[in-house]
């Protein structure tokens, strides 16, 4: 654009932005303190990564407390095996729960819990999990699925009240599957960075990350590895998937993911890190050692 032009057009037109809003930083300590009370529904968001920090200090804080938490996570592995253990967690809402690395297999943890009833695990397949977020991100009491019809695990969720099956009311004679919205009082989040306001890039590959924020009636806490200007956030806008306005706390939290990886993906001058196979091993081998591993 000729230099003249461009000056017009700024000196005409050009609104003032405006700067990062509210400072919402807090530590870890304050930031579970603060939002999590006992009987709630808490989602771990799934990301490339997932909130592991904020889950160690969630288990700091409530271990061996009654706290009668619901967790909602697409995975129950790897490190939230301690969750299993902490006599802190009534009820899962996954699609698997045990070991993942290095090939999934039964836990004995989650085994001795779940079969002597302390901690009760509702199923789903990752499809119909997501599509419960995405209702709930929707403000849709439900939405429709092709998935789960005609299985074991649509019986089971439908006596837990959140699925069931209909005919398609438009004639086509078939069957259709009903999920019920999945809406978590509060929500963990890890992202690779944002601003103070929590303004949130999310990099691929994203998983169900941001719908589980939306799905939220309450808090979201955001860690993030990275805290940046919100001018960094405008330069790099097509990666900011979480607005600020759904945000109650940020916390800065480097490799808060560990032990999986962070990508950089869209914002490749900050550093990114690998899942940690071995750290993920050890785990794995110490839950073989039962409860008192953790």
């Amino acid at each position: 654009m000729h230099p003249d032009y461009r000056e017009l057009l700024e000196r005409r037109f050009r609104v003032p932005l405006p700067q990062a809003g509210a400072d919402k930083r807090m530590s870890l300590h304050d930031a579970v303190a603060n939002f999590v009370q006992p009987g709630q529904t808490l989602h771990m968001a799934s990301t490339h990564t997932r909130p592991y920090g904020l889950a160690h200090e969630l288990m700091r804080q409530h271990w061996g407390k009654d706290s009668k938490l619901t967790i909602s996570n697409i995975s129950m592995g790897e490190t939230w095996i301690g969750m299993f253990a902490g006599k802190f967690m009534k009820k899962t809402i996954t699609t698997f729960a045990g070991d993942i690395w290095p090939y999934p297999s039964p836990n004995p943890v989650v085994n001795k819990v779940w079969l002597s009833g302390e901690v009760e695990i509702e199923h789903w397949s990752i499809l119909s999990m997501t599509q419960r977020l995405m209702a709930g991100a929707l403000r849709l009491p439900f939405i429709t699925t092709n998935s789960l019809v005609g299985s074991s695990m649509a019986e089971d969720n439908e006596l837990a009240g959140a699925f069931r099956t209909m005919d398609d009311p438009f004639g086509s004679e078939e069957k259709v599957g009903l999920l019920k919205a999945l809406r978590p009082d509060v929500t963990f989040i890890h992202v690779t960075a944002c601003d103070v306001s929590g303004n949130a890039i999310i990099t691929t590959p994203m998983g169900e990350g941001p719908l589980g924020a939306f799905a939220a009636t309450g808090p979201v806490i955001v860690s993030t590895d990275h805290l940046v200007s919100t001018e960094y956030l405008r330069r790099h806008n097509s990666s900011v998937k979480l607005p600020a306005h759904l945000v109650s706390a940020v916390v800065h939290v480097p490799l808060g993911g560990h032990p999986r990886g962070q990508t950089n993906v869209g914002c490749e001058d900050l550093d990114q890190y690998a899942d940690d196979y071995n750290f993920q091993y050890l785990v794995r081998k110490a839950g073989r050692g039962g409860e008192q591993a953790f």
